[in-house]
């Protein structure tokens, strides 16, 4: 069993140095096979492959994808290499048909748009990958080439990805020639309920796409770590960065942010970041912030200090080269007396100088809560120095110090070195770049030393040791004499022994040439393995071109898919904007009949109005004329009586007339009438 997995690997080496010699043109020595053999038992397991920086290339990365297909494997990290497009896309393959892998680094490899167009092929259907890394680092020689529309196409795909939580795209061109994958981004930073992690530094965003992306920290539930360094952003980002925090703050949804990179966007300035270290008084998320190269100044330093005299979760800040000067140092040093949140402080490249330091000391006096301190190129001199040094011999949490390239004198060192030699806790102390001798740096040195002991527990006490010595020395002394005894006894045995020895090595002798020509035929048989095993690469690279040019013939059919998706997305759009275009026609039209309405009951109303009005009037006339009319009746009546009475005066004379009249006279008065 164990032969048998020694010759695998031995199989597996052979064949990814043949890979190597391809890809480098080196010559195939024992020296560089060696090499290879170191990388591979450092790096290599069943569980992972790591070989970083050195010189892999396409053959290379064809060779550990056929080699980890159908492996355990769960860690790629080929970091600093040359596989360029078509080493991924045979990564891809691997990625695409493991079921264990989760970690792939393949940043700094020259790796451009169809590169990354191969995993983003594969993400979306992917369950398994966890941690993709395709950003590089500043000493990259081989930088990768991500554009816009890689980017755009990468961050479609991680949109429909439910298990991507880390993603490096540092220092890729991602905004040279559009910004329109950073609002993807901001998009995926809002949706995805698994990245904690992105990173986009140095890829050349600019500040309308921060902006969108800081939006969406409102909506984001997982995001830890941010990295926007070196991308030349405007005040307005780091605004928007804290309009996000204080959203969050203010809705009582706690923030998942803990880790914010802004170093190197010298345009922020205290109006960018000012409204950012406001609104960090309230937060308790965020522990790391890097803001080296980003003119802060004193103004924005004096508001630091006023936050970090109230925000305890603070533990990471670094204010490197921010034109600080002894103001701000004091400011930010009476903070942190009574802070105990921070445990690393930069204040490097910024004229802090003797004051500032003075400062540092006596915060140090009394806060055993900050470790690291970097106070490199500061203009710090003898007076400072010795403050520090004073600081540190009662100090007990500061472990590392960096004084480098300031204005130290020899004797400042010295009274420094003394100093230092209660301290039991400072572990790396940085001097270089000063006037101090190097005597000086070996006792500091020493004194290291002595604390490194300690803390590893590497030294036992002196005076046990001394005792355990003189014990030992004791117990010696009385076993020397029957030692002494057996020495001359053993005078002779030796001289026996030397006899067979010479024997011995004369049978070894023979022995020896008899191996030599073992190891060659040895040789001459691996060289003859090493031939048959040059025809089984070619054949399997032969086998691989073909499985390249089906994964080809099957990402094109994919990409016909999403073409296709994407137009019958686009027509569902366009009817969804018609749709929309018709319902906002009906929302005017209704809109204007309800004016309308509007307008004719008010007219209405004021009909109405007038009809009361005229209506009160024509009561008060008929009313009136209801008086007159009894009043007319009244008279009409009296006028009754009266014609009534008349008409009986005027019957009662007739009747008297007919009484006393002859008829003549009643023929006559009848004539007459």
């Amino acid at each position: 069993m164990d032969a048998g997995k020694a010759s695998a690997e031995e199989d597996t080496l052979g064949q990814l140095f043949m890979s190597w010699i391809k890809d480098t043109h080196e010559n195939p020595t024992r020296e560089n096979f060696l090499r290879i053999q170191e990388m591979m038992d450092k790096g290599c397991n069943e569980k992972q492959f790591v070989m970083r920086s050195q010189r892999l290339g396409v053959h290379s990365a064809l060779t550990i994808a056929r080699l980890l297909d159908r492996t355990p494997i769960e860690r790629v990290d080929l970091y600093e290499n040359v596989i360029r497009d078509h080493g991924l896309q045979a990564l891809a393959q691997l990625v695409r048909d493991s079921r264990s892998l989760t970690y792939l680094n393949v940043g700094g490899n020259d790796i451009g748009r169809a590169g990354c167009a191969y995993i983003s092929a594969l993400l979306p259907t992917n369950k398994k990958l966890k941690y993709l890394i395709l950003g590089s680092g500043e000493s990259n020689l081989h930088l990768n080439k991500i554009n816009h529309e890689a980017g755009k196409q990468l961050a479609d795909a991680l949109l429909k990805n439910k298990t991507v939580k880390w993603l490096d795209l540092n220092r890729n061109p991602l905004g040279v020639e559009g910004q329109d994958a950073f609002y993807t981004f901001a998009k995926l930073v809002a949706q995805s309920k698994t990245l904690t992690t992105l990173k986009l530094g140095s890829a050349a965003m600019g500040t309308p796409a921060a902006i969108a992306i800081a939006g969406s920290l409102k909506e984001s539930a997982t995001l830890e770590y941010l990295d926007l360094h070196d991308n030349d952003l405007q005040p307005a980002a780091a605004e928007a960065l804290a309009e996000a925090i204080i959203a969050k703050t203010a809705t009582g949804t706690p923030s998942t942010l803990q880790a914010l990179l802004l170093q190197g966007n010298p345009k922020l300035r205290p109006k960018g970041v000012i409204p950012l270290f406001r609104a960090l008084r309230e937060d308790q998320a965020l522990t790391t912030l890097n803001l080296a190269k980003t003119s802060v100044g004193n103004e924005g330093a004096l508001i630091l200090a006023e936050t970090l005299a109230v925000n305890k979760t603070l533990t990471h800040l670094d204010l490197t080269d921010n034109g600080i000067s002894e103001e701000g140092a004091v400011g930010l040093c009476q903070a942190l007396l009574p802070n105990m949140g921070v445990r690393f402080l930069s204040l490097s490249a910024n004229k802090i100088r003797d004051e500032g330091a003075c400062a540092l000391a006596q915060t140090l006096e009394n806060n055993n809560t900050l470790t690291q301190l970097e106070l490199a190129t500061t203009r710090i001199s003898d007076r400072g120095t010795v403050a520090l040094g004073v600081a540190l011999a009662m100090n007990s949490g500061i472990t590392c110090l960096k004084m480098n390239n300031n204005h130290i004198s020899d004797a400042a060192g010295k009274a420094f070195a003394e100093l230092i030699e209660k301290n039991t806790k400072a572990l790396t102390i940085a001097l270089k770049g000063n006037q101090v001798s190097h005597s000086t740096l070996l006792q500091v040195k020493k004194v290291l030393k002595k604390n490194k002991d300690l803390k590893d527990g590497d030294t036992p006490n002196q005076l046990q040791g001394e005792v355990i010595r003189l014990h030992f020395q004791q117990y010696k002394l009385a076993e020397a004499n029957s030692q002494l005894k057996e020495h001359q006894k053993a005078r002779l045995e030796l001289q026996e022994q030397a006899d067979r020895t010479e024997r011995e090595a004369m049978t070894e002798n023979e022995n020896t040439a008899k191996r030599s020509k073992e190891i060659i035929e040895k040789i001459l048989m691996v060289e003859q393995y090493c031939q048959e095993m040059q025809m089984k690469q070619k054949a399997k690279e032969e086998d691989m071109d073909k499985g390249s040019q089906q994964f080809e013939l099957d990402l094109k059919a994919l990409q016909e898919k999403l073409k296709a998706d994407t137009l019958a997305k686009e027509e569902k759009l366009a009817e969804a904007e018609s749709n929309e275009a018709k319902l906002k026609e009906m929302e005017l039209a209704r809109k204007k009949k309800s004016e309308e309405l509007q307008s004719n009951l008010e007219a209405v109303l004021k009909d109405k109005t007038a009809w009361e009005e005229k209506m009160r009037i024509y009561r008060g006339a008929a009313q009136e004329a209801q008086d007159r009319i009894v009043e007319m009746e009244a008279v009409v009546k009296e006028k009754q009586a009266l014609l009534a009475q008349e008409r009986q005066l005027k019957e009662a004379k007739k009747k008297e007339v007919k009484k006393t009249k002859s008829p003549d006279d009643l023929i006559d008065s009848l004539l007459g009438a």
